[in-house]
């Protein structure tokens, strides 16, 4: 279901553009690595309702804000796929689940 939002907001299922990030990678990392929602907000040193937002695809969060939640999602071992091959964006796990530790 695509959300449309008003006043000329784009509509959250559009990619990220500065970020290359979709909620549904953001949802699919997090899967991989085994974090709750609770775990990224906090390792990504933002607020939990903002993360929610954005993968239940009702906000896009500031730039800085989706740059603290790919940088914690790539330290804990997650690299982004993008959909250049023509298969589609995605993630997959660089190491083993646990191999890197986020400080």
């Amino acid at each position: 279901m695509i959300k449309i939002y008003h006043n000329n907001r784009p509509n959250v299922r559009k990619k990220v553009q500065s970020m290359n990030i979709y909620p549904h990678q953001c949802r699919a990392a997090r899967a991989l690595l085994g974090w709750t929602q609770i775990d990224l907000a906090s390792k990504a040193k933002i607020a939990k309702q903002t993360l929610t937002d954005f993968e239940k695809e009702k906000r896009i969060p500031y730039d800085r804000t989706l740059a603290d939640i790919v940088r914690a999602l790539e330290e804990g071992g997650v690299i982004f796929i993008t959909a250049e091959d023509g298969k589609g964006p995605g993630v997959r796990l660089l190491e083993t689940p646990g191999a890197r530790q986020t400080k």
